[in-house]
């Protein structure tokens, strides 16, 4: 009786040996499969399985989209001559008499009466200003609340204002006696520098991310031509560290990011070091400068056509070394251009297309009533009309 209870056992045994060695070959086959099935999709999917995705469906889970991924459309005060940007997750806007900051939803975060004849809004980070160029009033927002305010006295104009994502504050303006004035304010706000310009014009000026250095585009006149100057100083002491002639062309624009400074022009973007010296310049003088974004991550999108009206054309990406890096042609009119991140939004008459920064398709959506789009570094777009404005969200 014994050895057949020993027996039995080691059947037992044996048997819950081979039950167990068949369920870990089973979940050794259901998990290589699962592996390989995701392994697949990753290949097919994966331009859209990534990081921002998840962020997308952290931050946007709980709106309401339909079929195309546009969320529900919300109402402003003011018009599509607004200035528009991305602040805090929402729409900041201001018009000539109102400044608005709008959740993703439509809610109102900000609002608050202003008297602005040309308003433009500049975003660094989680920081903006908003100063009416011409005017006298500027504001400095962090988030959603108020953290700065400034007027010109004499009646003297606001040429141009800039923050960086630590906060910190460039002011271009006119001033008695001189032709401009540079201010740089920490990111207390208090005044580091002052620099009086008597002899040249300055049309605008940024600052360094550190805030330890600010360019300044000067423009000069000889006796043939006017031509700019990209000058660079040190925010210790005001005193130059460079100065790089630019030749005839004039800077439209410029923002500075990751040891490069970028300079729009007429016909293309030229990209500077830390320095000063220009590492490269990519342009097309055949062609005209319809649209252009400065504000991808390390690199900027240019839109020229072959006619000054209309905007259909090239689109270009040029890198951070200043060479042209890809191209695609667009066949119908461009609205709009927007870039964030590695992200670039184009708005047609009939669609919104998202790309990366490689010109390949993102997502898409159809186009009926926008006007503008502000792309954001997590792959959603803020879609803008003549008086609403909806998030798509892909």
């Amino acid at each position: 009786m014994a050895a057949q209870s020993g027996k039995k056992q080691k059947q037992k045994k044996n048997g819950a040996q081979i039950a167990a060695g068949v369920t870990r070959q089973l979940v050794i086959y259901v998990v290589s499969a699962v592996m390989l099935i995701c392994a697949v999709l990753a290949i097919v999917y994966r331009d859209r399985l990534n990081l921002d995705a998840l962020k997308r469906w952290v931050a946007y889970g709980s709106l309401s989209t339909d079929e195309d991924g546009q969320a529900e459309r919300f109402s402003f005060s003011g018009g599509s001559d607004n200035a528009f940007a991305s602040l805090d997750g929402g729409l900041l806007l201001c018009s000539s008499n109102t400044l608005q900051l709008l959740s993703r939803s439509g809610e109102e975060a900000l609002s608050m009466e202003v008297s602005m004849k040309e308003p433009v809004i500049s975003t660094a980070g989680d920081y903006a200003v908003v100063y009416d160029v011409g005017g006298s009033d500027l504001y400095v927002f962090h988030s959603a609340e108020q953290v700065f305010s400034y007027s010109t006295s004499g009646g003297y104009a606001l040429l141009s204002a800039r923050v960086n994502e630590n906060g910190a504050l460039v002011v271009v303006e006119q001033t008695s006696g001189y032709k401009a004035t540079v201010t740089v304010y920490g990111s207390d706000y208090q005044p580091r520098i002052a620099i009086n310009e008597s002899t040249n014009f300055i049309t605008d000026a940024v600052l360094s991310p550190d805030s330890r250095s600010v360019a300044v585009i000067e423009i000069y006149q000889d006796d043939s031509a006017l031509g700019s100057d990209l000058v660079i100083y040190q925010v210790s002491d005001a005193s130059v560290t460079s100065t790089t002639q630019l030749g005839e062309q004039l800077v439209l624009d410029l923002c500075w990011q990751d040891g490069r400074i970028w300079l729009e022009r007429e016909y293309g973007v030229s990209v500077a070091n830390s320095s000063g010296s220009i590492l490269d310049t990519w342009a097309d003088t055949s062609k005209y400068l319809e649209r252009y974004s400065l504000d991808g991550d390390g690199y900027a999108v240019e839109l020229m056509s072959k006619y000054k009206s209309g905007s259909m054309g090239e689109l270009w990406v040029i890198d951070s070394s200043g060479q042209q890096k890809v191209s695609r042609s667009v066949s119908e009119e461009v609205l709009s251009v927007s870039a964030a991140g590695r992200y670039i939004a184009v708005l047609t008459t009939s669609s919104l297309v998202v790309y990366n920064s490689d010109l390949q398709e993102y997502a898409s959506t159809v186009n009926t009533t926008a006007r503008r789009v502000i792309m954001r570094s997590d792959g959603s777009a803020m879609m803008i009309g003549t008086d609403e404005a909806w998030l798509f969200v892909p």
